[in-house]
Order: C-alpha cells, then sequence, then structure tokens
C-alpha cells in the first residue's frame, strides 16, 4: 500500500460508496498530510554519524581534540549552543567543573597517566580489590586502579548514558580513556547510549514506538505540528523499518482519532474511575476498615473478611445490636422522611447513570480491545508473508512480481484494522444522533471489509492461493475504499462539531 493510504477527498456527493473513483481523490486530505510533515528518516547508526560530525564541528571552533569535545558534549546534554556560551566566557572554569582539567585541583600535575604494567617482584596493589596486580591505569588526577576493577565500573556506567568520572573523584574519563581500559570500542557503546538522550532532549526527533525498533524520525518543519494537531490533523511519519506514528504523541498511527481524542481514549483506558464507578455501585465499604465488600447471598448478616467485623447490610450497623431483637433498621424513620427518599432518589438516577455510562464504555473498549488483539494476530500471519510468496512462486510457477499482490494485501489489511481499531475511540466520544448513525454505518462497512481479507489469510494452500489473487485484490480494492470512506466520515464528524471530549 502507497503512503497516501489516507490522503484523499471525494469530491462527489456519495462520501461513503463502497464503489469509488480514485481519480475523485485528491491528496489533501486534512486528517493526514504526509506531504507538509516533512521529515527524515535514521537509524542509530545514522544518528551515531551525526553526533561525531557534531562533535567534529565543534572540536575546529574550540580548538580541542575530539575525544575532549565529546566528554564536554555529555556532560552538558548535547546542548552544544550553551556549551560554547560558557566555555568561551571561562574556558577554565568549565574545564574544572567538567573534570576535564589537566592539572589535579591541588595545582599537581601528574605526567605518566595512562595504562601501566608492573612485574611479579613489585607487582600494583589495587585500592579496590585488595589484590596485586600486573596492568593498572592512572588518571590524570593520580587516581590508579587495576583493569579488573575499571572493567568492571565501566561495564555498568555505560549503560547509564553519563559522563563517566573517576571512582575516587570528579575527573572525567575520555572516550580514549574508556577503550584502552576496556579493551573494546566502550567509548561507541556509550555513545550509542547517548542517542536516546540526545533525541529526548531534541523535541524535533522521535523514537518509534514499535516493539523492538530502534529507528529515529527527524521533523523538519516541526513548527508547524502543533498548528496541525490544532486543526485536527495528525502528523503521521514513517520510520526507517516502514512503522507508521504520530511524532506528536508519539503513538502508533491513530487515523481516524486526533490525538486529543487519542489521548484521552489511552488515559481512560488505563484510569480505574470507570472500575471504581462500579465497586460504588455494587458495594459497601466495612464501618470498621473500610474493605469494600459484594453482597452475593440473601442474608443481610455480613462479616469482614479482613477484620472479621460483623454487621448489618441494611443499616451498617454492627450485627450486635441485631441479635434476639427485632431488626431496629427496619423501622420507618418519620424524622428522616424527606431527607432519606430524596437521597434514595437521587442516588437511584446516579446509580443508573452510572451503570449505562459503564455499559457504554465497556461496549466500545471491548469493540477496541478485540481489534487490537486481531491486530497481533493479523501482523502475526502478514510477518512471514514473504515466506508465503515464495511458496506461491515454487509451487504454482509465477513470477515475484505477480505474487506482490499478497505483500499489498497484507499491507492494506494491517492499516485498515488499525484504522477500525481507532474509530472505536472516535464513536465513544460522539454524541448520539444522525451523525453517530452515519459514522457507525461506514464503521460496519469496513469492519465487514477488514474481515473479509482477513478471511482470506487463512488460506494456507499454496495453489488455492494463487487462484484466490482476483479476490485478494478486490478484497484490497474495497477495504481501501472504505477505510477512505471512514476517515471523510470522521472529518464530517468533527466538522460538525458532534465529539465531546
Amino acid at each position: 500500500m502507497s503512503d497516501e493510504e489516507f490522503e484523499y477527498t471525494d469530491d462527489s456527493d456519495s462520501l461513503y460508496s463502497d464503489s469509488v473513483d480514485d481519480d475523485n481523490f485528491k491528496i489533501e486530505d486534512s486528517l493526514v498530510k504526509h506531504d507538509i510533515v516533512q521529515y527524515k528518516q535514521h537509524t542509530t547508526r545514522e544518528m551515531m554519524e551525526t553526533l561525531h560530525k557534531k562533535c567534529t564541528k565543534l572540536s575546529e571552533v574550540l580548538g580541542k581534540p575530539h575525544d575532549y569535545v565529546v566528554t564536554l558534549l555529555q556532560s552538558y546534554k548535547w546542548n552544544s549552543e550553551k556549551l560554547i556560551e560558557d566555555y568561551m566566557d571561562d574556558p577554565q572554569d568549565v574545564e574544572l567543573r567538567l573534570g576535564l582539567s589537566t592539572v589535579k585541583l591541588n595545582g599537581e600535575h601528574h605526567e605518566n597517566t595512562g595504562l601501566q604494567t608492573y612485574t611479579e617482584e613489585a607487582p600494583f596493589s589495587c585500592f579496590i580489590c585488595c589484590e596485586d596486580k600486573l596492568e593498572s591505569y592512572k588518571l590524570k588526577c593520580g587516581h590508579e586502579f587495576c583493569l579488573d576493577c575499571y572493567r568492571t565500573y565501566l561495564n555498568e556506567k555505560v549503560k547509564q548514558a553519563n559522563v563517566i568520572k573517576c571512582p575516587s573523584c570528579d575527573v572525567a574519563l575520555t572516550p580514549g580513556d574508556i577503550d584502552t581500559i576496556s579493551g573494546t570500542n566502550g567509548s561507541s557503546v556509550l555513545l550509542e547510549n547517548s542517542i536516546k538522550e540526545y533525541v529526548e532532549r531534541h523535541k524535533t526527533y522521535k523514537w518509534c514506538p514499535s516493539p523492538d525498533c530502534n529507528a529515529i524520525v527527524e521533523v523538519l518543519n516541526s513548527s508547524d505540528i502543533a498548528h496541525l494537531v490544532d486543526t485536527n490533523q495528525i502528523p503521521i511519519v514513517i520510520c526507517s523499518n516502514g512503522h507508521r506514528f504520530c511524532f506528536n504523541c508519539g503513538f502508533e498511527s491513530h487515523v481516524p482519532a486526533p490525538c486529543n481524542v487519542t489521548k484521552q481514549w489511552i488515559n481512560k483506558c488505563k484510569d480505574d474511575s470507570e472500575t471504581v464507578k462500579w465497586i460504588t455501585t455494587h458495594t459497601k465499604t466495612c464501618p470498621k476498615c473500610d474493605t469494600s465488600i459484594e453482597k452475593n447471598g440473601g442474608c443481610n448478616h455480613m462479616t469482614c473478611r479482613k477484620c472479621a467485623y460483623e454487621f448489618c447490610w441494611i443499616c451498617l450497623g454492627t450485627w450486635d445490636n441485631h441479635n434476639n431483637q427485632y431488626y431496629q433498621c427496619n423501622r420507618y424513620q418519620y424524622e428522616q422522611a424527606e431527607k432519606n427518599n430524596k437521597s434514595a432518589k437521587d442516588k437511584k438516577l446516579q446509580d443508573e447513570a452510572t451503570k449505562k455510562s459503564l455499559q457504554r464504555y465497556l461496549h466500545y473498549y471491548n469493540l477496541f480491545n478485540i481489534h487490537e488483539i486481531s491486530t497481533k494476530q493479523d501482523k502475526s500471519r502478514c510477518d512471514v508473508v514473504e515466506n508465503t510468496v515464495r511458496e506461491v512462486q515454487e509451487g504454482v510457477g509465477i513470477s515475484w512480481i505477480e505474487a506482490q499482490f499478497l505483500v499489498d494485501s497484507a499491507s492494506t489489511l494491517l492499516n485498515a484494522r488499525r484504522v477500525l481499531k481507532w474509530s472505536y475511540a472516535v464513536a465513544f466520544y460522539c454524541d448520539r444522533g444522525y451523525s453517530l448513525d452515519l459514522f457507525e454505518t461506514v464503521q460496519a462497512g469496513l469492519a465487514d471489509a477488514v474481515e473479509a481479507l482477513s478471511l482470506l489469510f487463512e488460506i494456507s494452500d499454496v495453489e488455492v492461493i494463487a487462484k484466490k489473487k482476483l479476490n485478494f485484490l478486490n478484497a484490497s480494492k474495497l477495504l481501501e475504499d472504505r477505510q477512505r470512506a471512514m476517515v471523510l466520515a470522521t472529518e464530517e464528524t468533527i466538522n460538525n462539531g458532534t465529539l465531546r471530549l
């Protein structure tokens, strides 16, 4: 499927027709505009090269070695502007503060630094492990430790992506120190771990949110993102591994739901407020320990399982007042009649409203969750579609190009399933009325088309798959049309002002 899967508007009167002429669509859909989100794709390796180039450029500006500048930038959280400002103002203060001065704080110079070797007759006694060693490493601060202790220390520190300091003082280790001590390219590991900090600091970069994906996207017109979101447009970008996600909120592609709907829906699903409402409606709290208790029998004599307190379910009074005498709680209190009647009516209305609200939420949440699970199942099948393509080629004798209908159909299915899933979040926040009826009609059509194509991927016989090629193509075309109609229906719902957040 092309990158322009949602970028269509229909000039005809029938916005939700299953049969849509592609010539009538223009790449100007207001929900997704790939053409106005200008971005670059990066891998972690490319980001490392970017950081190295940044260090090289700054090294020329400051007239300092590359390793020295790398440590400076890491100390300044890759804020080169702030670094240059401070360094030009007082370089010695920066060096001393960051532990990069070549002079110890007491003014003592240490010329013989770096890797040190000893003999068995005169070994080095390590201050950390208290063992005699033949190799050690000394920093310019004069502190010296054996290589084994230093390597153990570095293995833990490189994971933290911060500047590594001497174990005994604040003198910083340069990339050259780290590589010599570790015996490997340890400084590259530290720099690679620093990429996360660099990306998080610079708002023009975002990690791809897909599991096990380390790709990065850089938006070139980041100043336009806020305007796109304010006008209910979704800044969808695609990482170098082909994963689509929203640059604004960092979630997976949530078309057709705008960012504000998406965030509220996700927060609602994470929040326990609906569960709390159910507990409030269906349970009472123990008068002694406040534990929530659900009545599962007819007897009103309750015993709290937590604190063993015995009380009456009706009046919540201690059960001791009920033994061997009439129930005081069944006496009608006339002086409280009006207040109790009003309170009971209000509580009943509130409980009914709470139940309806919960039922409505659960309806859309279940649909959302069902298609979330179905998306993972479809993805599992589509992940091996390349193998299926090879099997079809070998088993039926068709070319690789002729078998690409499977790859295209798989992409169409996954994108449409995701659109369908997020459409339920939109429906939850819609007012009941004509717009919602029309929205759900289009939604039902998309659901039917999704299931029809998903069913075709259940076929395992390669010969049957090849014979069903036209079915795959027709089902994919129908699904694309209904997917566009779903996006247009969402746009109309938003424009009509029927969303309530």
